[in-house]
């Protein structure tokens, strides 16, 4: 569970706190009124680019790949289908949700990577109890 909070929480600030207010991209329900009719009522303040829905799922979703590879197939279609529902409702374009998507595994990927190495050195650093003494290496 430390891993999959990690993971969201890096995703979600990067893209939230970093991204959208460095590129500050318009929303499409704002950029072309016109043309995108909001399904949903509540519309988004923040910046379009990138979808912080698209990458807190994908970072969730390698997270849970790392652990279990089927439950991992699971979650990415989970993942896939918030992402998909985000230009639908009319509040990202299809290249917030690639940049959001690809940002998001990336993190996840990093995260579980990083988790292995830090378990690895962990257990070797491990007293034990057999000889008493702390391994060097």
């Amino acid at each position: 569970l430390l891993t999959l909070g990690i993971a969201i929480a890096l995703a979600d600030q990067i893209s939230a706190s970093v991204l959208k207010p460095l590129f500050d991209r318009v929303r499409p329900c704002f950029a072309h009124p016109e043309i995108v009719r909001l399904v949903l009522q509540k519309q988004a303040h923040s910046a379009s680019f990138p979808s912080s829905h698209a990458a807190n799922s994908f970072a969730a979703a390698m997270v849970f790949r790392g652990m279990d590879r089927r439950l991992g197939w699971v979650m990415l279609g989970l993942a896939v289908l918030i992402s998909l529902s985000r230009p639908y409702v009319g509040v990202h374009y299809p290249s917030d949700i690639a940049v959001g998507a690809a940002l998001g595994a990336g993190i996840g990927w990093g995260v579980v990577r990083l988790r292995t190495l830090v378990g690895r050195r962990w257990r070797q650093l491990r007293i034990d109890p057999k000889k008493e003494t702390v391994p060097r290496g």
